[in-house]
């Protein structure tokens, strides 16, 4: 039977505020939440964002990231960026790397807010420290380019290697392709902060 959003936001917000313990509430968000997945499977996407929302008004992450990403591709809910933005964010400051990386999305293409490289950049960076390959390999892209954030080849080495570390073909590719227009020096000196930073990046997984 599919749950309204009063319902599931009751459901919710009494196991937050009221008498079942922490580990209860963690079992009854777990359960709504593979109930939205469940939905997405089925292209059920309404019944997704209902069941999402209010997990998302209580700061699950991982609620947030998908709220985020259903106003943002219109699915089960007419396309907002503004709401995908705000949802992304919270997800974003509360250190996921999967919404870092698509706030940075939103930026560096100007999707419901103002383009701005430099933004971008921020958060493909802190999804890039933790270790998420496709903000590594963007990361790159924009040092290699030189927009938003000084040019240096170096940098963009460094990082099309940890996402070629990770067996990330793109970041192969293009580590490949930027060492071409490098100095046997600066290749060395990008394998020495790839070799310093790949334990730090372990360690945060």
């Amino acid at each position: 039977m599919a749950r309204s959003v009063i319902a599931v936001t009751a459901l919710v917000v009494l196991a937050a505020q009221a008498g079942l313990g922490r580990p209860a509430a963690a079992g009854l968000f777990e359960d709504l939440f593979e109930e939205g997945r469940a939905a997405v499977q089925r292209l059920d996407h309404a019944a997704a964002l209902r069941l999402w929302l209010p997990l998302a008004d209580q700061g699950d992450v991982r609620a947030q990231v998908n709220v985020g990403r259903l106003y943002d591709n219109g699915e089960g809910t007419p396309e907002d960026y503004g709401e995908a933005l705000t949802w992304y964010r919270k997800a974003a400051d509360q250190g996921d790397a999967q919404a870092q990386y698509r706030l940075g999305a939103m930026y560096l293409i100007g999707k419901g807010v103002k383009r701005d490289v430099a933004e971008a950049a921020k958060w493909y960076r802190r999804a890039a420290d933790q270790g998420f390959a496709r903000a590594q390999v963007i990361l790159g892209d924009i040092y290699s380019v030189g927009k938003g954030l000084p040019r240096d080849l170096v940098r963009a080495y460094m990082w099309f290697s940890l996402a070629a570390g990770q067996g990330d073909a793109n970041g192969m590719q293009r580590r490949d392709a930027v060492s071409r227009g490098m100095k046997p020096s600066q290749i060395a000196e990008a394998g020495k902060l790839v070799r310093q930073r790949q334990p730090a990046i372990g360690d945060r997984n």
